[in-house]
């Protein structure tokens, strides 16, 4: 089986518990520990029949060992279920395993807690388990064979070291498995973390083109409102005629109005600072307001009186912004037009209608041009119907129905 180079530096700490969950689930994990049970008292009686101490008619005559002998099978499966402990007590697990694997002539389980220890890097108690189970073990082979005239058996020295050579290749994988654990762990929380500052960089971007268009917003735009309401104020105390005053008062109004709503902008854009109490947004009933505004900067409106019956606030709402566009686009392009208004209640539906009659052409004023996008947005979102066009006559009307009830 190919492995995987790595070249990272070795990462302290525990491993999490999702990492070291083996295998992972209740169910599973009893189901390995049997598995586990049932291969070592496999083992155990493969180890018995095969000695050379076991009588071939029978049990050893020595009680002990007879009876070591007879429940070396039962004691392995049981030794399994010490595996159990290996997550919370995990030196207990080896050091218990390790004494009855040696007592049952087996040691599967001591090797899958040797495994662990190694997982969890814990070097000095593996290696002093282990050293004891291999000594131990030779030491209870010498005394099942027997010596050979007084001297140890030739190959006991071979067996103990291959013994050694073995648990310590045991130990190795568990910490080769264990440290790639802890390294896939560390780049999940490296790929977390680098996530979690792009996220930042983004939003602090974010805020920082926020902050930049507020800082335009008021150097510009508020700059020259505020420029407008000065100069409209001045004229209203200057005018000549009271037509005039009015005039220059209703455009200081709405100076004034725009630098409220500005500031409300602002505020949202500007995350170092909460925006100020806002007034709520304006609805039907702000319409004759709305109007009277317009008819004082001069524009002829024709309006009858507001549907009667209640309507629901978003409605509302979306009429007088279709109202205000309506007014603003008649007074950028036929100023010398005669607009009207008109407002009817239906059955679960409001239908706005404003026109305007064909004016000669005139100098068409600035705008974002993004008005009728903004009223077709609103009228979506209600779900309603919104047509918008040239009349016979050369004027223009636009129509909206905005239903409150589902179709």
């Amino acid at each position: 089986m190919k492995t995987q180079t790595n070249t990272l530096m070795p990462v302290a700490g525990p491993i999490p518990d999702t990492a070291m969950a083996w295998p992972a689930g209740r169910a599973a994990g009893v189901f390995f520990v049997l598995a586990v049970g049932l291969l070592d008292a496999l083992v155990a009686l493969i180890a018995i029949g095969s000695s050379a101490w076991l009588p071939a008619d029978g049990l050893p005559a020595d009680p002990w060992l007879a009876a070591r002998t007879g429940l070396a099978p039962v004691l392995a499966f049981g030794t399994a279920w010490l595996l159990l402990l290996r997550r919370n007590r995990p030196v207990t697990a080896a050091v218990l395993t390790a004494a009855l694997g040696l007592l049952s002539f087996s040691g599967l389980a001591f090797f899958l807690a040797l495994y662990h220890l190694g997982k969890l890097r814990r070097l000095g108690p593996a290696a002093a388990v282990a050293v004891a189970c291999a000594t131990l073990t030779a030491l209870d082979d010498l005394k099942l064979n027997g010596s050979t005239g007084g001297h140890l058996p030739a190959d006991l020295p071979l067996a103990f070291v291959l013994l050694l050579v073995v648990l310590a290749a045991v130990y190795a994988w568990g910490a080769y498995r264990g440290q790639r654990l802890r390294t896939l762990e560390a780049l999940h929380q490296r790929a977390e973390a680098a996530e979690a500052a792009r996220a930042s960089d983004a939003e602090r971007i974010r805020s920082a083109e926020r902050q930049r268009i507020a800082r335009e917003m008021h150097d510009t735009i508020a700059h020259r409102m505020s420029q407008v309401a000065v100069q409209a104020a001045a004229l209203e105390l200057t005018a000549a005629d009271e037509r005039t005053a009015n005039t220059a008062a209703a455009v200081r109004g709405s100076a004034r109005e725009a630098l409220d709503e500005l500031r409300g902008v602002l505020g949202v854009l500007r995350e170092d600072t909460l925006p100020a109490p806002r007034q709520a947004a304006p609805g039907l009933g702000e319409i004759p307001q709305l109007i009277d505004g317009w008819r004082s900067a001069g524009l002829v409106i024709e309006a009858g009186p507001l549907p009667g019956g209640a309507v629901p606030p978003a409605v509302g709402r979306a009429a007088y912004r279709i109202v205000q566009e309506a007014l603003t686009n008649a007074a950028r392009y036929a100023p010398a037009s005669t607009v009207t208004v008109t407002l009817t209640a239906g059955p679960g539906a409001l239908e706005v209608a404003v026109e305007n009659s064909a004016a000669p052409p005139t100098e068409v004023l600035p705008g974002a041009g993004l008005g009728l996008v903004g009223v077709a947005e609103r009228v979506h979102a209600l779900d309603g119907d919104l047509h918008h066009g040239p009349t016979p006559d050369g004027g223009f009307r636009l129509q909206a129905r905005l239903p409150w009830e589902a179709r």
